[in-house]
């Protein structure tokens, strides 16, 4: 595939992880060994795809999933945006 003249590398292992927090089920907290069932949230580490990067000899390199964005004619955004500017990261409810 091509993308404005240069050529599109897919790799899987173009994505971030990021730290989420999320609540533990009932059946979580209390099956869990040690038992604390008093902790009701935990931290997870979630993969998302970063922003495709441009890299010398006129290819960009970028995950599957932005690929197949860009494959169905949608807008992958700034080329260098930052994290609260980039369309590919989940938008997380505010708590």
């Amino acid at each position: 595939m091509r993308y404005n003249g240069m050529k599109v590398v897919e790799s899987p292992k173009h994505a971030d992880a990021v730290p989420v927090t999320v609540r533990r089920t009932w059946e979580e907290r209390l099956l869990s060994w040690p038992w604390q069932p008093w902790v009701g949230t935990k931290g997870v580490m979630m993969e998302v795809p970063r922003a495709p990067k441009v890299q010398a000899g006129g290819r960009i390199l970028m995950h599957p999933e932005t690929a197949a964005i860009l494959r169905s004619g949608g807008d992958i955004g700034w080329m260098g945006a930052s994290a609260e500017e980039n369309p590919l990261l989940p938008k997380l409810p505010a708590e």
